[in-house]
């Protein structure tokens, strides 16, 4: 809450300059004022809920993703061509054929890389339990994909209730120690943004 608190004292102190110098608006990242910031009870720190398409789903799932096929690949449960193949050649169901990923190679996988429209890495994540049945057990820190689904299946509720939200925040700050600690380098800003997912759940209802 204080980081967000902060961000609302930066906004308005870089805000200023760019009314007096516009050149300056690229310097700041600010444009101009929103015609929304006429209502009093406005501001664009605190009166906007998040995106969750581009912070989870084009985020941390993706980011997730990424690590758990390298992990396989590394943990030698199989090689990049196997994996590749297991994902190009997996049957995907009559409603998500539309957004099957797309074809991947094993470059993808060793760089840990995953590409596609949002859906399609969406698609990907939610199905790799399918793709990759055979060795689910024996991929290290599944985890990480179990905790991620169980605060996903949280926030994408049409009707999140407000006692589960205490569950959500303890989720939410296991998944984010845990990734942080074993996959430091992939740790981007959009995890620190899952901090908040409690908060504005409750604040503006339904995220999804």
């Amino acid at each position: 809450m204080a980081k967000v608190l902060l961000a609302k004292v930066l906004l308005t102190k870089f805000r200023n300059p760019i009314q007096t110098v516009p050149s300056d608006k690229s310097l700041y990242g600010i444009n101009d004022l929103t015609p929304l910031s006429s209502i009093s009870s406005f501001h664009p720190i605190m009166s906007l809920p998040p995106d969750l398409m581009h912070d989870v789903m084009e985020g941390i799932m993706l980011k997730l993703t990424g690590c758990l096929l390298h992990v396989i690949v590394s943990s030698r449960l199989h090689t990049c061509s196997q994996v590749c193949q297991m994902i190009n050649k997996f049957n995907f169901g009559n409603n998500d054929k539309r957004n099957r990923p797309v074809a991947f190679k094993e470059k993808d996988i060793s760089e840990g890389n995953v590409r596609g429209k949002a859906m399609e890495k969406y698609y990907l994540f939610l199905n790799l339990p399918f793709i990759f049945y055979e060795i689910i057990d024996k991929i290290p820190y599944l985890f990480l994909y179990e905790l991620l689904r169980e605060i996903w299946d949280i926030l994408y509720a049409d009707r999140p209730r407000k006692s589960w939200l205490s569950t959500l925040e303890v989720l939410i700050q296991e998944f984010l120690q845990l990734f942080q600690t074993i996959f430091p380098e992939n740790f981007v800003p959009k995890f620190h943004f899952l901090l908040h997912a409690a908060r504005n759940t409750a604040k503006y209802g339904p995220l999804k």
